[in-house]
């Protein structure tokens, strides 16, 4: 089974048991009592989701690009039985998150707002559009990167849906309750943000100096979470970069040292990610300091995804 997701034309796969290895490995358990798939009760009162294609369970096809090819077979074709909107043949991460800790799946917020009940938003919902980046539209234009026609919907965009849905449960008897003892997946946020400047300017220089800037955006989302409530926050770093189909065909390169020798991934875009990652979790602990009460958790994609890649016949 395989994840496709379009960017800038493109197309990038991964093995989907890398779906499986990062819930079991890297975002679980959840903080209850005994294992959570095997509780008929959730140990959260809902899952809210952020991110791109990695997490849209449907938002970009069936609100924004309804001719996307994401909306056709054979995605969804292994678990669905039908495409779903989502950018996989199956499930997605936020998928399993949601049944591991007894949760619905996640309907997607802009394509059944008219019609989903409050109920069901009280439960969970997605906010995650595919191609979107933590960074805005204007962010990429500012620095020159004017041939841009669509980056998704920023993570401040999708705070804003977040809040639109809050201040509408808002007089929901327990809201604060609920908000409390809830679960939000922020991300994974920075790697269409980097793609955008590969795509576009291929300049490496300029990528690395985008980090500071993509990192902190995040941290800031975090942060306006927090004042609306969450409590507990899953964040995960970025993917290997250097280990995507159209980068590594977009960067070949005729130098064997350009590669790694395990898993011939580009090392100076996995140096990338690792820059990112870091400096991610440097924010997320100056985040704890100024937070005690709220559990951050970094979600290491990264680590997942090189474990697959370097033992493949593992999984």
């Amino acid at each position: 089974m395989t994840i496709f997701s379009a960017v800038g034309g493109s197309r990038r796969r991964l093995d989907c048991r890398l779906v499986f290895a990062i819930v079991i490995a890297i975002l679980l358990p959840c903080y209850c009592t005994g294992y959570p798939s095997l509780q008929r009760d959730s140990c959260f009162a809902a899952l809210y989701a952020f991110g791109d294609s990695y997490t849209d369970t449907g938002n970009f096809v069936r609100a924004i690009y309804p001719s996307s090819p994401i909306g056709r077979p054979p995605y969804g074709e292994t678990f669905f039985r039908r495409p779903t909107g989502r950018a996989s043949d199956g499930r997605l991460v936020v998928d399993f998150l949601a049944e591991a800790v007894g949760l619905p799946l996640l309907p997607p917020y802009l394509a059944e707002l008219s019609t989903a009940a409050a109920e069901v938003w009280r439960r969970g919902a997605c906010f995650a559009v595919g191609w979107s980046a933590a960074m805005d539209a204007a962010f990429f234009r500012e620095l020159g990167l004017k041939n841009l026609s669509w980056t998704g919907l920023s993570l401040a965009a999708q705070l804003q849906l977040f809040q639109d849905l809050q201040h509408s449960l808002t007089p929901e008897p327990g809201y604060r309750d609920m908000m409390s003892n809830s679960l939000f997946l922020v991300g994974e946020f920075g790697v269409n943000d980097y793609q955008y400047f590969l795509f576009l300017a291929k300049n490496v220089t300029d990528v690395y100096s985008a980090i500071p800037n993509v990192t902190s955006t995040i941290s800031m989302g975090i942060k306006d979470l927090i004042r609306l409530g969450a409590r507990t926050l899953i964040v995960p770093g970025v993917f290997p970069l250097g280990c995507l189909p159209n980068l590594l065909t977009l960067f070949k390169s005729e130098r064997n040292e350009d590669y790694e020798p395990r898993t011939g991934c580009l090392k100076f875009l996995n140096e990338l990610s690792t820059r990112h990652n870091l400096r991610l979790q440097e924010e997320l602990d100056r985040l704890r300091e100024l937070h005690p009460e709220v559990a951050i958790i970094y979600a290491d994609y990264y680590g997942a995804a090189t474990e697959i890649f370097n033992f493949p016949k593992k999984f």
